[in-house]
């Protein structure tokens, strides 16, 4: 009797001892391969954000499967000028510098970013720190903050110090709790994420996945079909009012369209030339509409100027950016040759959406 007694006492402590390590914090769960920190599905993810005294770098999730899949916005703050250091005609009271702002869209290379957060999972626990440890790990007076939106509720986590070697830095939760490790693969991505992640391709589709394209250019119009598609070796691209003649120039020139580029996206609500909406014009280079087992649209205008500058928007970028100016001056030499007629020097077109 005594000894059922004393397995009961045993029993008992044990099952307490789990429901503290269960209960110590309800989004940590520790497993052989880390300690999953934010509990989180990639459908389930809403925004990720990085904050640090200089920058804050937020990436909203589209929930409707509208492309592109996610925007990337960036703020940097300029760093406040040291005492005696003001430039000319400044003084010590001069008003800071105005935050530069940047908003592009993310491409397919974010999934390396969504594989690092949906779940965000910690390579080990330190378990509870002194204050004193605290501030050498760099948590009394965290670097970075880092926030978590998933499924309607926010995570928000301390982000610390790089641990020896920078692999990993010392993270924990914002209200308290143990130190953990996380990669730092992810505090970089994440502060560079506008640069690493942006949408530069202006179609997510190959030309082998699109049967016709319509191309316009000021009054005048064709309409091209791709011949043999799914044969490499016989495929080609044709005037659909004459499919029995091949011609080389079109396959060349849908290649070279296909070819440019996002160099930078313009503000939002920013049309080409700098202008707000609606009132902005430029003069319209041409315009594609794809069908065919995917479906887009491509528009490329220009800006005159020294250098011309050349802007395009497709259902990828789903914005104005700017483009190769190189490859976008082919592109407009034969414009005219494709269509067939000769054009007007120049037509304008409203970029209104």
């Amino acid at each position: 009797m005594k000894s059922v007694v004393i397995h009961a006492v045993l029993a008992c402590a044990a099952l307490a001892v789990a429901w503290q390590i269960r209960s110590s914090a309800d989004t940590q769960r520790q497993s052989d391969d880390g300690v999953t920190v934010v509990a989180c599905s990639e459908a389930r993810l809403e925004t990720v954000k990085l904050t640090s005294e200089s920058k804050t770098v937020v990436v909203r999730f589209q929930s409707d499967g509208e492309s592109p899949r996610a925007w990337i916005e960036e703020q940097t703050v300029a760093k406040p000028a040291a005492s005696g250091t003001a430039s000319k005609g400044q003084g010590k009271d001069s008003p800071a510098a105005e935050p530069s702002t940047r908003r592009v869209a993310a491409g397919k290379r974010l999934q390396r970013l969504i594989e690092q957060v949906a779940p965000l999972v910690a390579t080990r626990s330190l378990g509870e720190v002194t204050s004193k440890r605290l501030d050498k790990l760099g948590l009394a007076t965290p670097e970075h903050t880092l926030e978590i939106e998933c499924g309607g509720q926010a995570h928000k986590l301390s982000v610390g110090a790089t641990t020896y070697g920078g692999s990993t830095r010392y993270i924990r939760a914002a209200q308290g709790g143990p130190v953990m490790l996380l990669k730092s693969s992810l505090v970089g991505d994440l502060q560079w994420a506008s640069s690493r992640f942006m949408q530069r391709e202006l179609h997510e589709f190959s030309l082998r996945d699109i049967e016709r394209i319509q191309v316009s250019a000021g009054s005048a119009s064709s309409e091209l079909m791709h011949r043999d598609r799914h044969n490499p070796s016989g495929a080609g691209w044709v005037d659909a009012k004459t499919p029995d003649r091949r011609n080389e120039l079109y396959g060349n020139w849908l290649a070279r369209v296909h070819q440019l580029r996002a160099l930078e996206y313009l503000p939002k609500d920013t049309d080409p030339g700098g202008e707000r909406t609606p009132v902005a014009k430029a003069t319209s280079v041409v315009s594609l509409r794809y069908e065919g087992d995917k479906s887009g649209r491509l528009e490329l205008v220009k800006v005159a100027g020294k250098p011309t500058t050349f802007y395009a928007r497709s259902e990828a970028s789903n914005a104005w950016v700017t483009v190769t100016g190189s490859i976008a001056e082919k592109v407009e030499e034969d414009v005219a040759t494709v269509l067939g007629v000769p054009l007007p020097e120049s037509s304008t077109a409203s970029l209104s959406k």
